[in-house]
């Protein structure tokens, strides 16, 4: 049921696996293991998914979750909020000059220096 759970709420909030990784600070593969019920996340790591996903833990681990739609507006909220925080690591506090190019596609950040 885990497996199931996690899926359904990452789907239900409008997420990637991407996404909900970046959340966590795991990576993209370890939700997949996880939906795939290859591992399971440990205690600690439950707590920081029920938080993300904003369920109690006994949901993600109790009975099968019903489809729920998506709030559109959540939705964006939490993408330009993950942007947020991946500009924030890429660029520090030391922000960027001339030499510097940094596209934004969505939620994947490329960096390159010019020279």
């Amino acid at each position: 049921m885990l497996k199931e759970n996690i899926k359904q709420l990452r789907k239900s909030r409008g997420l990637s696996q991407e996404e909900l990784a970046i959340k966590l600070n795991v990576v993209r593969q370890t939700i997949s293991k996880w939906e795939q019920g290859l591992s399971v996340p440990d205690s600690e790591m439950l707590v920081s998914i029920s938080e993300v996903l904003e369920t109690p833990v006994s949901t993600l681990l109790g009975e099968n979750i019903s489809e729920t739609k998506v709030d559109e507006l959540k939705v964006i909220s939490e993408k330009l909020e993950i942007i947020k925080v991946l500009l924030k690591a890429l660029l520090g506090n030391e922000g960027y000059g001339n030499d510097t190019k940094v596209r934004c596609n969505w939620y994947k950040l490329d960096y390159q220096d010019a020279g």
